[in-house]
């Protein structure tokens, strides 16, 4: 009993209690805490928001001329390449002679077809006003043998009765006889000016009509040959290599001038301007925990983050198939953070995505289930 009175049990109750209340927070860390699970992938790169535009040649043809600069900005419509087009200029200036000599000669028909209307106009106001006197020479005459005649049956009683000689209604007989000639002969100088005048107009238009028909022609074949040139300018054209848009050469293929290229071949490529976005491509494993939304860390290979420090992005979008065992996700950087680092196109690096967060102690279980299985297949 005195050992018992002497032993002092305030140590291992102080003991207990320290134990427990560090397994209690513990426990509370385990079950309360959250950890960060991450996808990794050392298989990224930056890359512009908009596909890079080949630059290709169109036509077979020796390189005469080669500006494409690896790095250097042009804009759209800048000349980057000329392949020999010689024998395409030669050709070109033949065809384009062709036109001036149908437009002189289709000058000369258009005013042969004004002459022509003219000439025809006025020869229609001279017959006209020539058919219009004969026809009141005609009237004149008509009405001057009608007169005679009247005047002849007048007297002709008067013979009768011997107021007037024989001779001298002979004579009036006579008149009126002549005043007949001269009306018909009017009447026949008409018919001949109305043959004439519709003879005339009938000839001067068919003249008027084939030249119309020329001019035609002519007009065909300058067209035609318009057509010809503008090709001929097309095929010109083709071997003057332009950029396409507006941008930086990211790639640039040796050709100097000289080099033989064929059709298609891939001279260079533009990288157009715009926003940078992030290509990553994480394993087979990662399909189905990488989601839209998630948030990124992305370190750039030669620029260390504890130098340079990392960029913050998000996951814009995860591709719905593997392909070669890898998963597709492209990634929208934050913008309006600050970073020392040059960023452009094509710069490599490695990509942490956050895809969830657990507790410890689900993270060891989970663990310990997968260690279990990995040695199960290990067994069979």
């Amino acid at each position: 009993m005195r050992s018992l009175d002497a032993s002092d049990f305030r140590r291992p109750i102080v003991g207990i209690v320290v134990v427990a209340l560090v397994l209690g927070g513990w426990s509370f860390w385990a079950v309360r805490a959250r950890v960060s699970l991450y996808e990794v992938t050392d298989t990224a790169r930056l890359e512009v928001e908009y596909a890079a535009y080949p630059i290709e040649a169109q036509v077979a043809g020796r390189v005469v001329r080669n500006y494409l600069v690896l790095g250097q900005r042009v804009e759209a419509g800048q000349l980057l390449v000329e392949l020999d087009d010689a024998s395409q200029r030669l050709q070109l200036a033949e065809e384009q002679t062709q036109p001036l000599a149908l437009e002189s000669q289709l000058a000369a028909l258009r005013s042969q077809v004004s002459a022509g209307e003219q000439a025809l106009n006025q020869a229609r106001q001279t017959a006209l006003a020539a058919l219009d006197q004969a026809r009141a020479q005609l009237r004149e005459a008509e009405e001057a043998a009608r007169f005679a005649h009247i005047e002849e049956d007048r007297l002709t009683p008067l013979r009768a009765s011997g107021v007037i000689s024989e001779l001298e209604l002979l004579r009036i007989k006579s008149e009126a006889q002549k005043r007949d000639a001269a009306a018909d002969s009017m009447r026949l100088a008409v018919a001949r000016l109305e043959q004439e005048h519709r003879t005339i107009g009938r000839d001067r238009q068919a003249q008027i009509e084939q030249l119309k028909g020329e001019i035609t022609r002519v007009e065909s074949q300058l067209f035609t040959d318009q057509a010809t040139i503008r090709k001929m300018e097309h095929e010109v054209g083709r071997r003057r290599i332009e950029a396409p848009i507006s941008g930086q050469i990211g790639e640039v293929a040796a050709q100097h001038p000289g080099t033989f290229v064929e059709a298609g071949a891939k001279l260079g490529a533009i990288i157009p301007n715009g926003g940078l976005r992030v290509i990553a491509f994480f394993p087979q494993s990662a399909l189905g925990r990488i989601q839209p939304g998630q948030p990124a860390l992305i370190r750039l290979d030669g620029f260390p983050s504890s130098q340079y420090g990392s960029l913050a992005a998000t996951v814009t979008t995860v591709a719905g198939e593997v392909k070669d065992g890898r998963v597709r996700v492209e990634l929208q950087m934050l913008r309006n953070q600050v970073s020392t680092i040059p960023l452009q196109h094509g710069l490599p690096g490695a990509v942490e995505v956050e895809v969830k967060k657990i507790s410890p102690l689900m993270l060891a279980l989970q663990t310990l289930e997968r260690t279990l299985i990995t040695s199960q297949t290990a067994n069979r």
